[in-house]
């Protein structure tokens, strides 16, 4: 799998959930995962670049130049579509939150990533702890509950971080100016979002993103996902709120 964000939920998701469930609440908490992980959630102190001056179509940007740290939270509204023959294209909306801390992992400083992901009778909860040199997964835990009950707990053990698999704000990609664009999304209309896209090794495109200035989340971002159920997958990921 070339890029995804949401790391081991996005293949969960799409691998196991067929539901077309509404969108619902994202809960701050998962009373499973917090009886096997407890967080200080301390705040993140680091600044929020976002890239300055003139912008052509075109030019190469650092991702990190792009992407901001100054974040405690961010939700956003998902929408997974894929053919489904003889029924055509099929819509599953789903609800997910990130959670971005300092912290500790068995005594060695870490970043604290909590991803939390909810249909309508399905959610996935993860907490990923990852090192400070942004190199190294420590461990974490990764939960599914269906029916509210829970499905199945995997641990995450300590392994290389894959570059191309970064939550926001720690990617290391080269991202293409596309210009600007008008988006809308549930966190507001933004007249001239900037537009980014970040190919793969094959110049294929693998996922594209729209940002506004001050805002260190994507208000938007989109790309294929091969692994989803169906033919054709695609997911479209709108800003809801973060703070």
């Amino acid at each position: 799998m070339k890029i995804l964000f949401l790391l081991v939920i996005t293949a969960a998701i799409s691998a196991g959930c067929t539901d077309s469930g509404n969108l619902t609440p994202v809960e701050n908490t998962s009373q499973a995962t917090q009886t096997a992980i407890e967080t200080t959630n301390t705040p993140v102190e680091t600044p929020s670049p976002q890239t300055e001056g003139e912008l052509k179509q075109g030019d190469e940007v650092n991702s990190t130049d792009v992407f901001g740290r100054n974040y405690f939270w961010c939700e956003y509204r998902d929408n997974i579509t894929s053919e489904m023959p003889p029924n055509g294209v099929v819509q599953r909306f789903y609800s997910s939150r990130t959670e971005r801390s300092v912290d500790e992992y068995n005594g060695i400083p870490a970043i604290h990533y909590r991803y939390i992901s909810k249909g309508e009778t399905w959610s996935v909860v993860t907490d990923q702890y990852i090192d400070a040199a942004i190199s190294e997964q420590l461990g974490g835990i990764l939960i599914n509950t269906r029916d509210g009950q829970i499905d199945s707990i995997e641990n995450l053990t300590a392994e290389p971080l894959n570059q191309e698999n970064r939550p926001f704000g720690e990617k290391i990609h080269t991202f293409v100016y596309q210009g600007t664009e008008s988006v809308t999304v549930p966190a507001g209309t933004y007249p001239e979002a900037r537009k980014y896209c970040y190919y793969n090794s094959d110049n294929t495109v693998g996922c594209t993103y729209w940002f506004e200035p001050g805002i260190p989340v994507p208000v938007l971002y989109q790309f294929s996902n091969e692994y989803i159920v169906g033919y054709n997958g695609f997911e479209s990921h709108e800003l809801v709120a973060w703070g």
